[in-house]
């Protein structure tokens, strides 16, 4: 637990165009703004003719009837207002219930790293997490819109700051590392029927009528390569296609269990939902044509990052899927001759 991140300033207010709030009246001004900063909660603040960040919006998690009982598993005495800031940096793995901490522990990686690379996440994901962000672009640099400070993608405690204001959210953490300076490879392993062929990814600014004097990190992809290709992007549900002739760089690995599992997707199934048993069955299945995929093309992974997803994967399976994926890890570990840390 990390109680004491949760203690930052107010966030800064964000200026509306002159007239909107005027001509088109509150309900409609709120209306416009949530289709700006989505699941992001704010204020709306009249006499400023201004908006204030104020943190993601989490009520997702109210979907899952076994979330209350997960936690406990995880802490005693933990609620649903411990899942935000939740992370844990474990030997053989990074875990976090928020997928937007993934964003802080590829940032932590970056840290380590002597000079900048080429880097590979492998995206084990229902959704690919690249929309755009609340994160304003200055010249060359990201700022916070929220503290108006400088955001680093390669910082961890820029990362803090980002995700408690809701800069960044669990929709678009991957995004800012197109911004990091170093180009970026993503293989999207999905649930999807279809193999796309590789996107060359720029970046890109949005801009709101709403918000005439901000631009917002966006990317989008071409089909071309170009000087302004910032990396790459390739998806899938064959692993062994999506992986194929990968860069030889460093590489992340990120598991969202809602690639598994996704029993929600953020909306409500009611109280009495009931997982059916095949979608543990389906879920191994899945997990063993991966790990035999990263067998079978003998890939280096430097660091392993899991993300529970509360609200999409419900907490009824996160034991099973935690300890079949850290089973799996181990004899890939094992086979490849690393260490295994205790």
């Amino acid at each position: 637990m990390h109680q004491n991140d949760l203690l930052s300033p107010p966030s800064i207010p964000i200026p509306l165009e002159s007239s909107f709030l005027r001509t088109h009246g509150r309900e409609e001004t709120e209306r416009a703004i949530r289709q700006i900063v989505r699941s992001v909660q704010f204020e709306l603040m009249e006499s400023e003719n201004a908006l204030r960040l104020m943190g993601p919006k989490m009520s997702y998690h109210q979907v899952d009837p076994y979330l209350p009982e997960g936690l406990r598993r995880f802490g005693k005495s933990m609620t649903l207002a411990d899942v935000l800031a939740f992370r844990s940096a474990r030997p053989n793995i990074d875990l976090c219930f928020e997928d937007s901490w993934t964003g802080y522990f590829i940032a932590r990686q970056f840290e380590q790293q002597s000079q900048p690379h080429d880097l590979v996440l492998i995206h084990l994901d229902d959704h690919a997490d690249m929309m755009a962000t609340l994160l304003c672009r200055s010249a060359e640099n990201l700022i916070n819109p929220a503290s108006g400070a400088t955001f680093d993608p390669t910082s961890a405690s820029d990362w803090k700051a980002a995700i408690y204001s809701g800069a960044v959210n669990i929709g678009n953490y991957v995004t800012p590392f197109f911004y990091s300076g170093s180009r970026l490879h993503v293989r999207h392993i999905n649930n999807s029927t279809d193999r796309t062929d590789i996107s060359y990814v720029v970046r890109e600014a949005s801009q709101y009528q709403l918000i005439p004097d901000k631009q917002f990190a966006n990317i989008r992809k071409s089909n071309a390569d170009s000087n302004e290709t910032v990396g790459t992007y390739l998806s899938g549900s064959n692993p062994e296609a999506v992986l194929d002739r990968l860069p030889r760089t460093w590489t992340l690995l990120h598991v969202d269990l809602d690639y598994f599992i996704n029993d929600f997707n953020g909306s409500s199934r009611g109280t009495e939902y009931v997982p059916h048993a095949d979608l543990q069955t389906i879920a191994l299945e899945k997990m063993n044509r991966f790990f035999n995929a990263l067998a079978r093309l003998n890939l280096r992974i430097d660091r392993w990052i899991i993300a529970t997803s509360p609200g999409f994967c419900s907490a009824y399976h996160w034991d099973v899927l935690l300890s079949e994926i850290d089973s799996r890890i181990h004899d890939f570990k094992s086979l490849l001759g690393e260490g295994i840390a205790p």
